[in-house]
């Protein structure tokens, strides 16, 4: 493989990482902020939500990949473009790992400075991202007018969550977004607008890409009686994170071996 290929790979990568950081991170700023809306208007019920899964024996834990995407972007932003400041993006991960410590979000900073701290670290990595665009369409050969040779190539999209399906196929009722929420929290499953919106978004690119769409629909309710299985695919009722199994990260990953 030559420099200009290995190169290209580095950029594409780098491309990569960074949707996927960015996306987490949207999503679990959400999360926080809907969580501190649950606590405000029921403690009881957020109360309930945590018993329910220590009982269950289940573990916290950031989002599958989140730290080392973070270690990751940080080292290579500072190596390729050492003048940007990329402390923000710390300190999104820094709240979001106390905060699936053990879902107490007073020990997050306030929502309008977890926002002001996302929209800091968005802004230094979409900064970023314009320029390996950029130098993507200078490394790669011509090509035919029709082509946009400044993009770079799409990934293929990843399978959306069973709570994706279920806001698919709930819009396919003619619910609203709010409403599609108010379902999920009523559940025990608590959702704002903007992250039902974004389940959508995955759902349509998986089906767009040529995949099935699972017919799933069933919200259970918070207060069913949990089926017993095997302890390893415990979660914590209608799982609070949103997110699928293979999207999260043992704690060890986070706090390394003792």
């Amino acid at each position: 493989m030559d420099d200009s290929s290995q190169r290209t790979e580095d950029l594409v990568l780098f491309l990569r990482v960074a949707g996927a950081w960015k996306q987490v991170a949207a999503d679990e700023v959400d999360t926080i902020g809907a969580w501190r809306a649950t606590v405000d208007e029921s403690p009881e019920k957020a109360e309930f939500r945590i018993e329910r899964a220590i009982a269950q024996g289940v573990e916290w834990g950031t989002p599958n990949g989140f730290y080392s995407d973070t270690i990751w972007l940080r080292a290579w932003i500072l190596e390729h473009h050492p003048g940007t400041d990329v402390a923000a993006l710390s300190g999104v991960y820094a709240a979001i790992s106390a905060w699936h410590e053990d879902r107490n979000a007073s020990r997050v900073p306030e929502q309008p400075v977890l926002f002001a701290r996302l929209e800091a670290a968005m802004m230094a990595v979409n900064t970023v991202e314009i320029v390996v665009q950029r130098q993507m369409g200078a490394t790669e050969p011509p090509k035919a007018p029709a082509d946009d040779s400044n993009s770079p190539p799409e990934s293929a999209p990843k399978e959306p969550s069973q709570d994706d399906y279920r806001a698919y196929w709930a819009e396919q009722t003619g619910l609203t977004q709010e409403a599609i929420a108010a379902q999920f929290t009523q559940a025990g499953n608590v959702r704002v607008q903007g992250q039902i919106s974004k389940m959508l978004t995955r759902v349509k690119a998986w089906k767009k890409a040529g995949n099935a769409i699972p017919e799933i629909t069933t919200l259970a309710p918070m207060g069913e009686k949990p089926t017993a299985m095997d302890p390893s695919e415990l979660e914590m009722g209608e799982r609070v994170d949103h997110r699928a199994e293979h999207q999260r990260e043992k704690r060890t990953e986070m706090h390394g071996d003792d």
